[in-house]
């Protein structure tokens, strides 16, 4: 597969699906994310955007909490629990 093509409703009126762009739909049960096949080259910017979503997400106003988003997502899982651990992160 080299792409998720996701269409969005609102009532009958379908979105406009721009190519590139991350989708991330809130469920009542779920995060889903789709992240079209291209954005893997630039997984930089894919972090970014899912990083700025989980702040809005979670309500992370604190400036210190909100630097160590991003970094999270980019740490191997194998190695999460270290960092959480080196920077006194508690789950």
């Amino acid at each position: 597969m080299d792409s998720v093509d996701v269409k969005q409703f609102v009532g009958e009126i379908e979105g406009k699906n721009v190519e590139g762009d991350i989708k991330i739909i809130d469920t009542e049960l779920s995060l889903d994310i789709y992240l079209p096949h291209k954005a893997r080259s630039d997984i930089t910017m894919a972090n970014f955007e899912l990083s700025e979503h989980l702040i809005k997400l979670c309500n992370i106003t604190d400036a210190k909490t909100q630097r160590f988003v991003l970094p999270l997502l980019q740490v191997p899982l194998s190695r999460i629990e270290d960092f959480m651990e080196l920077h006194s992160i508690s789950a």
